[in-house]
């Protein structure tokens, strides 16, 4: 079994030579004997093909996989509601479809690299431009149905075509639970007796949401297969480090790198800066800048956005034969291995909790200081606190390359 090379960062630690795997060590000193910590090291790590392997086939795979079942089951409740459009059950159902299939999509972002976010595909990005691009606003959505000059037939083949700002899941989150853009709705009764109003008289408006719902199964059946051996195969690139990689340790780099801006992303773009908490939101809370705000599904995400941290992080639970990432890390440092699943897991209880009371982010926000000091502010220090174990424990001691500074100061 291949075993990592170890090399310590400090002029106090020591050079070992074991294998194919390089990796930064961050030592400290210690009242052991150097034999028994190299020991401690040794102690089955995997090598960056074991590890890439894994998590590849093991969590990538099926985490692409899940979202591509579910954005089928999301185009089919589309197509029944299209043939049946004043039916309000059927489009609840599709408002559920979208749910489950969001769940998918966020629980798939931590592996946001790649053919999710790189040509030709972009096809992340198009599923969900939050954190790339600016995202559907209503002006682009409302352009696409009185615009005919412009947008003549909406259809399969021409949405595919457009750009991230009229498709993906909030794009069409804005046809199914919103009558005209209107974020303002809070009675689901009354948003669905809206949207269905709105809906079932405006062909084009039908038009436009089945063809996203096709299109949201298109990006997520190509981003699959783009993985899968049998079509792009990007899943040998990662394991080799070859192609869109420059080798194993870049493969190592990017699924490690891509965890900790995830870990950034919620802290900042999703729930900082929204709230008003951020340097660079100046103290001011704008509500619609969070998640979802058609759909009120902004924790749900965030605890979303959690379980696939923890399974990138953890891996399978029950699995004595992966290799994972908290593994290596519990060799080198098992106070950190306990204080990142310390943190996760404490965020995800946070979450499920304001999840099963139906809390809602953009009505915290929107009610006031009061509101996001009791609700928002404590949710954002726990954030805060898993992104310092990513970016300043858990980067350097694997010997990854910080994170770009956002120079926010938070």
């Amino acid at each position: 079994m291949k075993i990592f090379e170890l090399i310590s960062r400090k002029t106090f630690g020591s050079v070992l030579v074991l294998g194919s795997m390089t990796l930064d060590i961050a030592c400290t000193p210690h009242s052991g004997s150097d034999s028994s910590t190299i020991a401690a090291l040794l102690a089955l790590q995997p090598s960056y093909t074991e590890f890439l392997t894994y998590s590849g086939n093991s969590l990538v795979l099926p985490a692409f996989q899940n979202l591509q079942t579910t954005t089928s089951a999301l185009k089919i409740a589309a197509q029944a509601y299209y043939a049946d459009p004043t039916n309000t059950t059927k489009l609840v159902t599709l408002q559920q479809a979208w749910k489950t299939a969001r769940t998918s999509l966020k629980k798939a972002e931590v592996f946001y690299f790649g053919p999710a976010e790189n040509p030709p595909g972009y096809y992340y990005t198009n599923l969900d431009g939050f954190e790339k691009v600016q995202r559907p606003k209503w002006s682009n959505i409302s352009a696409v149905l009185s615009n005919t000059t412009s947008f003549p037939t909406i259809n399969e083949a021409n949405v595919l075509n457009y750009s991230s700002i009229r498709r993906g899941f909030e794009a069409l989150e804005m046809l199914i639970f919103s009558s005209d853009g209107n974020d303002a709705i809070v009675s689901s009764n009354a948003n669905i007796i809206a949207a269905n109003s709105s809906n079932s008289g405006y062909q084009r408006r039908l038009d436009y949401l089945q063809a996203l719902a096709l299109v949201i199964s298109d990006d997520a059946t190509a981003l699959n297969s783009q993985w899968q051996s049998s079509g792009g195969n990007f899943l040998g690139n990662y394991v080799a480090g070859t192609g869109y990689f420059l080798s194993q340790r870049d493969s190592f780099n990017t699924y490690l790198t891509k965890m900790a801006n995830l870990t950034e992303v919620m802290r900042d773009q999703k729930t900082a800066t929204p709230a008003g908490l951020s340097v660079s939101s100046a103290g001011v809370a704008r509500s619609y800048q969070t998640e979802a705000i058609f759909s009120r599904n902004a924790y749900q995400d965030l605890l979303d956005n959690l379980s696939g941290m923890d399974l990138a992080y953890s891996g399978n639970s029950g699995d004595s034969q992966a290799k994972t990432l908290s593994s290596i890390v519990s060799a080198l440092n098992p106070t950190l291995d306990t204080n990142i699943k310390s943190s996760i897991s404490d965020l995800k209880s946070t979450l499920q909790t304001k999840v099963a009371g139906n809390s809602d982010l953009y009505a915290d926000i929107s009610a006031g200081s009061s509101k996001i000091s009791s609700q928002v502010s404590p949710l954002w220090t726990k954030l805060k606190n898993l992104k310092a174990l990513f970016t300043a424990d858990l980067l350097p001691i694997l010997g990854v390359p910080a994170l770009p500074s956002n120079a926010d100061g938070d």
